[in-house]
């Protein structure tokens, strides 16, 4: 099957640290995982690996689970953000006073971060989450998703800026890359930063697509 279609195997990791692990009853360890990821790559099967940002763990704990998987060289990423929703322990736990959530700037600033650890051929899946609205309990913002996903544009691009030293005015995008104009008309790649977000029917970078579909495309940037 594999032969004919490209295929894909996710696995809920959500962190390399077994004391996260244990505390949300996710019922494996890292090296469970670490064993089914062994056993699908040798069978040629692309993995994507789910992680939970907001689990509680400092921010080096989270930038941890990052450098593993990028020295692993997963497949592919996806990104969320812990949230209670109605009916869990998690919710009852949030309503008596005995759990946080991270707030939005936070969730923004540890994506980007999380994200400069992987290679550049690992495909990023998702950023974020927003689950059921009428069922999320808290984080509210999580409810806003294309707010968060602008904020994350946003400070990728601002920190592309402070890196690189340009304006504003340098950059644009173009068949899904950015596209980078050096003031003297040199080429450059720089790996360590993701691209800029593309989502269909969404505004980016005040201009409106309207293909009407969500998608998410992270490019690494170049100087072209």
């Amino acid at each position: 099957y594999k032969d004919d279609y490209e295929t894909w195997i996710e696995y809920g990791l959500q962190s390399v640290h077994d004391k996260t692990l244990k505390k949300i009853n996710r019922g494996h360890d890292f090296d469970c995982f670490l064993k089914v990821y062994d056993m699908t790559k040798s069978k040629g099967i692309n993995v994507c690996v789910h992680v939970i940002l907001g689990l509680w763990e400092t921010h080096d704990e989270m930038m941890q689970t990052a450098k593993l998987l990028a020295k692993l060289g997963v497949d592919g990423v996806k990104l969320h953000m812990l949230c209670a929703v109605k009916g869990t322990k998690l919710a009852e736990m949030y309503e008596h006073g005995e759990v946080g959530f991270m707030s939005e700037n936070e969730y923004v600033s540890t994506v980007c971060d999380f994200l400069e650890y992987l290679p550049e051929n690992t495909k990023i899946h998702r950023i974020t989450g927003n689950g059921y609205k009428d069922d999320l309990i808290a984080p509210r913002w999580l409810g806003k998703k294309f707010n968060t996903l602008n904020k994350i544009d946003k400070e990728f691009t601002k920190e592309l800026k402070n890196k690189l030293n340009i304006s504003q005015n340098d950059y644009k995008l173009f068949s899904g890359k950015f596209i980078m104009t050096g003031s003297g008309g040199e080429k450059k790649e720089f790996n360590k930063f993701t691209g800029n977000l593309l989502y269909e029917g969404e505004y980016l970078n005040g201009k409106r697509n309207g293909k009407g579909k969500e998608f998410y495309d992270y490019n690494k940037i170049r100087y072209e």
